[in-house]
């Protein structure tokens, strides 16, 4: 079982950068998350974003436990317009955004603070790959 899955209910106009965004990510993510392990029997952490232009009840975000404890499933959203009109950057900082608030909501199923820290590492680190910080930014 990978430690990461991801995937969407996406608009269809926005389906094909989600794809090249979380390939990315997931690139730079899955070999961080080997050295870090859910405790508390969770064995997966599952991804799916939702980016709809509209907020239609079905899509409700969703942060539960499943497969008797051992997969932590989110199901956040990502705004629409910012995500399709955006750069490569910005749409790579939405999706970090969005997984960063998947850990923050960990503590809510019982994930203990040292392992959602060492999963906010892995994202910063994910962030520094990806957008190369260390460059200053274009105006």
């Amino acid at each position: 079982m990978e430690k990461f899955w991801w995937s969407g209910e996406i608009e269809r106009d926005a389906a094909e950068l989600y794809c090249e965004t979380m390939r990315s990510i997931k690139s730079v993510i899955c070999p961080l998350l080997e050295h870090v392990s859910f405790g508390n029997t969770a064995e997966q952490w599952v991804y799916i974003a939702i980016i709809r232009t509209d907020d239609h009840p079905a899509y409700n975000e969703v942060a539960k436990r499943t497969s008797k404890g051992k997969v932590l499933e989110f199901r956040l959203k990502i705004p629409f317009a910012p995500f399709v009109s955006g750069s490569r950057n910005d749409r790579i900082r939405l999706v970090l955004r969005s997984l960063s608030r998947c850990v923050s909501l960990m503590e809510n199923l019982t994930i203990t603070r040292e392992v959602q820290d060492k999963l906010r590492q892995v994202i910063l680190r994910a962030e520094y790959e990806l957008l190369d910080i260390s460059q200053p930014r274009r105006q």
